[in-house]
């Protein structure tokens, strides 16, 4: 675990290309199969919710913590769909973002890694990354 972490950071450090945060910009790697190693804090509580617009059908993904979803359950009712510009959102999934990282992985066959926040690195990963990184096959942009 302190290996990868630290190659994460290497990588980082070098400003190589091949690290990446932030989880729209990991789910969007991950989807272009470029991920070579997913790094996972095994203390994130996220919700990956599912939006549809009732009147047009356009879809939207949020990432919401998971203490905070009554509340976005609220903000929902009160957005407006950012394609047709006057239909409400409703949820209509709502799915542990660690299992949707797990799927997205194995899609791409990346090596996942949990990391433990009962090491240094684990913390590091968890309060400076929001505990999730990767270590990409090909430099990003």
């Amino acid at each position: 675990e302190r290996r990868e972490v630290q190659e994460f950071l290497r990588h980082l450090g070098e400003d190589d290309g091949l690290a990446t945060y932030g989880e729209q910009e990991i789910i969007q790697q991950l989807k272009n199969v470029n991920v070579y190693v997913l790094l996972v804090s095994d203390a994130i509580r996220r919700w990956y919710v599912t939006l549809e617009c009732r009147s047009c059908q356009f879809k939207e993904y949020q990432i919401v913590d998971m203490d905070d979803f009554d509340d976005f359950e609220e903000k929902v009712k009160g957005m407006k769909c950012l394609k047709c510009g006057t239909g409400n959102y409703e949820i209509v999934e709502k799915e542990d973002l660690i299992e949707v990282l797990v799927k997205l992985a194995d899609d791409a066959k990346a090596r996942l890694e949990i990391i433990s926040t009962h090491i240094e690195e684990g913390e590091i990963l968890l309060r400076s990354f929001g505990g999730i990184a990767a270590v990409t096959k090909y430099r990003t942009s």
